[in-house]
């Protein structure tokens, strides 16, 4: 299994490259399991395995090769909070992540996805709201407002 993530920083035009091996990119497996088939990464943005500070990254590039190819291109925009996320699988399957961090303590994320050949559909879009006592309000937009999504 081959993991490359190549990026670069804000105040540079150098492309930077980092392998990681299946060790340091996925949480531990246990016994019986396989990278290949059991693995789940550790962090949710390639950037977070970078020893740069978040603010400082433009883009990422996370290829993840183990017999199939698997990659994520993210560009953060001027607030490192607020990102798209580009995901292509070499079976075909697509996805467009776009989170905005409208303010200190809301956030707005759209999730599409399709398999090469079909029409882009919306699966999640959503406010999150971060309340005082620290747990998050969702107000979904994705679903039928005759159907109170579950």
């Amino acid at each position: 299994m081959k993991i490359t993530i190549r990026y670069k920083l804000r105040d540079s035009d150098e492309v930077l490259t980092r392998e990681l091996t299946p060790v340091e990119f996925f949480d531990p497996i246990g016994k019986g399991e396989s990278f290949e088939n059991d693995a789940i990464p550790r962090f949710n943005h390639a950037r977070d395995y970078l020893t740069e500070r978040k603010e400082m990254i433009n883009w990422t590039d996370l290829l993840v090769e183990d017999g199939t190819t698997s990659r994520i291109t993210t560009t953060f925009l001027h607030d490192p909070d607020s990102w798209v996320a580009f995901r292509r699988e070499d079976v075909g399957y697509q996805e467009l992540i776009h989170t905005v961090q409208i303010g200190k303590d809301v956030c707005y994320i759209l999730r599409m996805h399709h398999m090469e050949g079909n029409e882009w559909t919306i699966n999640y879009s959503a406010l999150i709201t971060t309340l005082p006592d620290g747990s998050e309000q969702e107000i979904r937009f994705d679903t039928n407002p005759s159907e109170p999504h579950k």
